[in-house]
């Protein structure tokens, strides 16, 4: 701004000098609030686009997160569901065997059979267990070595009634009993009594999971 030319110009009004720069000081004030405002109003402006840009990438952001969560989800009930099927088959034809089976050579095949589907079980388990939580899988972990132990101890049934077919009458024939009757009556309390109880655990934790109870 040429100041110089402005004092020219009042000057021909007969303003004195003083009174000339009182006025150029009051228009200089002015000038500088004009200035301050219209930089305080495109400085606003800026903050408000950038906010915009800000609000809109952030809320993108937020979309893709919630894309993979809910694909997350989806792949984990998907898990969830074919190893609970799995889970339950085996446990049902593993209960019914130990109840209800003789324990003789007969039941090799049956046991060869569970064997066969206890390591696909594990399997999956250990193959997906990585979008499991911590504390479901420690939980899942102790249901499926109850249910090996189960097997086991009726696969040890198996063979000791092999062994006193053919030690009858013998001290090593009184001894292969009661080892089978042990082992019966640890599979027996394994299937009836402790992975029930673990099983009851699973199919809550499995609900609140897929939401069908609230957590």
């Amino acid at each position: 701004m040429d100041w110089t030319k402005i004092i020219e110009f009042l000057g021909v009004f007969g303003l004195s000098a003083t009174s000339i720069t009182l006025l150029i000081g009051y228009l200089g004030r002015r000038y500088i609030d004009f200035v301050s405002t219209k930089k305080i109003d495109e400085t606003r402006q800026i903050l408000i686009n950038d906010t915009e840009k800000l609000k809109h990438e952030l809320s993108k952001k937020a979309n893709e997160y919630q894309i993979k969560i809910n694909s997350l989800h989806t792949e984990r009930l998907e898990v969830l569901k074919r190893f609970y099927g799995l889970l339950t088959v085996f446990n049902d034809k593993l209960f019914i065997l130990v109840l209800a089976g003789k324990g003789d050579e007969g039941e090799i095949s049956k046991v060869k059979e569970l064997y066969s589907e206890y390591y696909e079980l594990r399997t999956y388990f250990k193959q997906n267990k990585i979008i499991i939580n911590q504390e479901l899988s420690d939980l899942i972990n102790d249901l499926i070595t109850k249910l090996h132990t189960a097997l086991f101890s009726f696969n040890r049934i198996i063979e000791a009634t092999t062994e006193i077919k053919k030690d009858i009458g013998t001290r090593t024939n009184d001894s292969n009993k009661q080892i089978r009757r042990d082992y019966w009556d640890k599979a027996a309390n394994l299937v009836q009594n402790e992975t029930p109880v673990l099983l009851d655990k699973l199919e809550y934790e499995f609900r609140k999971i897929i939401g069908v109870i609230d957590k």
